[in-house]
């Protein structure tokens, strides 16, 4: 039985997970890993996994720094793209929020941030 994990040759980011005896053919554009890789730590560089790297970000307050180039904030529902480095949030209402940080190849990043 071979185990795999199929990932897009272009970007190294994983894919599916399978299983299946005899071997394995991948759809174009992608390529495969033995193994099971969790794509949230993982990535594939000139076909071996990677540990993807985490963001050095910096929070104070609602002011995200340190962000890489570009990243998509999320805050509930709502996205916006960064392209500076820093995301300086405000708040309409008081109260506690979720915020999502996604740059591939790093790691995604989440915090809470409070609103007074």
């Amino acid at each position: 039985m071979t185990q795999g994990t199929l990932y897009d040759i272009e970007t190294g980011r994983l894919g599916a997970r399978f299983e299946m005896t005899g071997e394995p053919t991948q759809p174009d554009g992608f390529g495969w890993i033995s193994g099971h890789w969790d794509d949230a730590l993982y990535y594939v560089i000139d076909g071996c996994p990677v540990r993807r790297p985490g963001m050095a970000i910096t929070v104070n307050g609602a002011v995200f720094s340190g962000l890489p180039n570009p990243a998509t904030v999320r805050v509930g529902e709502e996205a916006f793209l960064v392209d500076d480095g820093t995301a300086e949030l405000a708040f309409m209402v008081p109260g506690s929020y979720r915020v999502d940080i996604t740059a591939f190849p790093f790691q995604d990043a989440a915090f809470e941030v409070t609103a007074p």
